[in-house]
């Protein structure tokens, strides 16, 4: 809205006084168009001395600046399956800022923008906060990894117990009876085979 306060036409009378009044609303010709952009000219109009002397100014109106609108989480991390004990990666996450002008942009999450790093030494299904500007108490800026435990591998095999019978004659057959591995595994435990 256009506000004239403070505006005032300056009066030089014939016996060389002058008077300053202030400009009202009612003394322009029309009030300016705000709702675009651009250089406005305001005429005033007074007892018909704006056809004597200039009695205009410009005003510049510009465009607002863009506000903040809404902001959603676009994109979880690219990584969402962890095994115990491996670090979490925030890498692929993306909040989509909107806008007031209708424009959107996009902001990769860091772990900075995280509220607490998930709890990667217990299996299951874990809850990333993103923090952003206040927005996370107006909308869901959520996501869930899933935790699991750590898939078991052999580590190492070796000879427990050798066979029964470890002598024999040409032409005997060999008997592995007896004979006995230890599988070592990846959580420490051990099988017998």
């Amino acid at each position: 809205t256009f506000d004239i306060t403070g505006a005032q036409l300056k009066l030089e009378w014939t016996n060389d006084d002058i008077t300053y009044i202030p400009v009202t609303e009612q003394m322009l010709e029309a009030m300016p168009d705000m709702s675009t952009e651009g250089t406005k000219t305001i005429q005033i109009e007074y007892l018909g001395w704006e056809d004597i002397n200039d009695l205009t100014f410009d005003i510049e109106v510009k465009a607002r600046a863009a506000e903040v609108k809404n902001v959603t989480l676009y994109k979880p991390a690219d990584k969402l399956n962890y095994m115990v004990g491996e670090t979490f990666d925030i890498t692929g996450a993306q909040l989509q800022i909107e806008w007031t002008d209708g424009s959107f942009t996009y902001v990769d999450v860091t772990d900075g923008m995280l509220e607490a790093m998930p709890d990667m030494s217990t299996e299951g299904t874990k809850t990333v906060q993103v923090i952003y500007q206040g927005w996370e108490d107006i909308n869901d800026l959520t996501f869930d990894i899933e935790v699991k435990e750590k898939d078991v591998e052999i580590k190492n095999v070796t000879l427990y117990r050798p066979a029964d019978k470890l002598n024999y004659l040409v032409g005997e057959t060999f008997v592995v009876d007896g004979a006995q591995l230890q599988i070592e595994w990846t959580d420490g435990s051990f099988t017998y085979v």
